[in-house]
């Protein structure tokens, strides 16, 4: 019996070893997945970094080892940094010591992200810590990987931003009032309503803090209507006014990209049905300046003119008795390049308020109503043409770099577009404001499209919908879609043009991000 008993333990034991030894692969990596003993913690899941203590440990993050299996394996851990919203690679190092902890003062923080990570100023990053365990030896063993992340706001100057945007002050009434962003520019916010003979301020909400815009010159400063009003971002208890000297009912608008306000009286809001070039600039009659198909505020000329005089009159209602004229009486230069605000003059007044158009030649001139602004751009100054580089088949140049001055349409919606070669019937012309900007008007089918910059179907740069072959996006109605770039997959991935299109607006401005938008006019 005892024997029996003895050869059924030897059975059992031989059959548990035989088990081990051609299992063993698989259990060691059914432990190293499922059985990770690695954790990485911090100190702190929010930081705000205090520049008054540079020195003082802001944050401490500690790991926990990698699962030991034993002396046949080596554990080599690696430790790595990166950052939400930074275009930098992320800091790495291994650790051979078993220091399996990092601590980082205030100022250490700051320096890594703002000299490495390229981080802004009074910012909120997302820093994300990981700690990556991988195993050399008998067998093959799944790496450990533990990760955390902690929200850090860096010191220094406050960023230019805001969540939500209020009007406040005496000349506003005891409520604050928030504004909404222009539909067509984030960047952008306005207010139109009476304001009262007093103060002006606008506090703003970004992330936790209670900010306000106020004047740049750090003390209370009377409006002074018409003009850019330079302004900063500072704590709200801060806050410094605009004075508002006479009641009236106002446009307030508050540019977040330029860092400026601007007080218009309501009096002061153009009233136009057609804008006009005139002075010894021009040449025989007044030359119009077009409403843009893309942007109704908008007006644009692109020409010829001489060295000369310019007023630009005001058509409304049948009549011409005002002209925009430079904002600053007995100022005539064309500030090329930039954009500026604009004043109204009597039509009278145009021999003496006017700009000086410096030498004959080609100018671009952008006039925007709702804004009150105007750009004059000489050759010199104008924005230059994209610039794209492809595979160019047709005369076997694979460098092949040329600029952009008009844009095909191509795709099954038009049998005229869908031939070997798009046809200039569907070809985009270029926006007088910029070139940059490319429009069709027209009723289109229901069909597909994609955009070429040359009238030659293969082998050609080109924007699709996105980066699958073959993948086709529906489109609905006055909606921008970002476009995807290049000579590849994204060539045969169009849009599918919504119902009742009639106008097609393709920006290129930002290269990386291009857009487009279907809409019915």
């Amino acid at each position: 019996m005892k024997m029996t008993i003895l050869k059924n333990c030897l059975y059992t034991f031989a059959i548990l070893s035989y088990l081990t030894s051609c299992r063993g692969y698989e259990i060691d990596n059914y432990k190293s997945r499922y059985e990770s003993s690695m954790e990485l913690t911090t100190s702190a899941d929010t930081i705000y970094l205090n520049e008054q203590a540079p020195d003082d440990v802001a944050l401490t993050l500690e790991w926990t080892p990698a699962m030991d299996y034993g002396w046949d394996y080596t554990i080599t851990y690696e430790y790595g940094i990166s950052v939400s919203e930074s275009k930098s690679q992320a800091l790495s190092e291994y650790e051979d010591t078993e220091n399996f902890s990092r601590s980082y003062t205030n100022k250490e923080l700051q320096d890594m992200l703002v000299d490495e990570f390229e981080a802004l100023t009074s910012s909120y990053y997302t820093m994300k810590f990981s700690v990556d365990a991988t195993y050399t030896g008998p067998r093959l063993i799944m790496p450990e990987q533990s990760t955390a992340n902690v929200i850090v706001k860096t010191y220094g100057p406050k960023q230019f931003k805001a969540d939500k945007v209020f009007i406040a002050g005496t000349a506003v009434g005891s409520a604050e009032i928030e504004l909404s962003p222009k539909s067509d520019n984030e960047e952008i916010f306005i207010y139109e309503g009476p304001l009262s003979a007093g103060t002006v301020y606008f506090p703003v909400n970004y992330f936790d803090e209670v900010n306000a815009i106020s004047p740049i010159s750090g003390t209370d400063t009377d409006v002074t209507t018409n003009t850019q009003l330079e302004a900063t971002m500072v704590d709200k208890a801060e806050a410094h006014y605009w004075n508002v000297t006479e009641a009236d009912t106002y446009r307030v608008t508050i540019n977040f990209e330029t860092k400026t306000v601007t007080f218009m009286k309501a009096a002061d809001i153009l009233e136009v049905d057609k804008i006009y070039l005139a002075g010894t600039a021009v040449t025989g009659t007044d030359i119009e300046v077009t409403q843009t198909l893309e942007n109704e505020n908008i007006y644009a000329f692109y020409g010829e003119l001489n060295k000369g005089t310019l007023y630009l009159p005001i058509e409304f209602g049948g009549s011409r008795s005002k002209a925009i004229v430079p904002n600053v009486e007995g100022n005539h230069d064309i500030n090329d390049g930039t954009t500026n605000i604009f004043s109204q003059a009597d039509m009278a007044k145009t021999d003496e308020e006017y700009w000086e158009i410096p030498s004959a030649g080609k100018y671009r001139i952008v006039v925007d109503i709702e804004m009150k602004t105007i750009a004059i751009y000489s050759k010199d100054k104008d924005m230059p043409l994209r610039e794209y580089t492809w595979k160019n088949s047709v005369i076997g140049d694979n460098n092949f770099k040329a600029p952009v001055e008009y844009l095909w349409m191509w795709g099954d919606f038009d049998s005229e577009a869908f031939k070997d070669n798009p046809s200039d019937k569907y070809k985009m012309e270029p926006s007088k404001a910029s070139p940059y900007i490319f429009t069709y008007y027209g009723v289109l089918n229901t069909g597909t499209v994609k955009f070429l910059v040359s009238n030659v179907r293969n082998n050609v740069y080109a924007f699709g919908a996105t980066n699958i072959r073959d993948q086709h996006l529906k489109a609905e109605l006055d909606v921008e879609y970002v476009m995807v770039p290049g000579q590849g997959e994204n060539r045969y991935s169009r849009y599918r043009i919504p119902e009742g299109t009639n106008l097609v607006v393709v920006d290129i401005t930002d290269e990386e991000a291009p857009t487009v938008v279907f809409s019915k006019r």
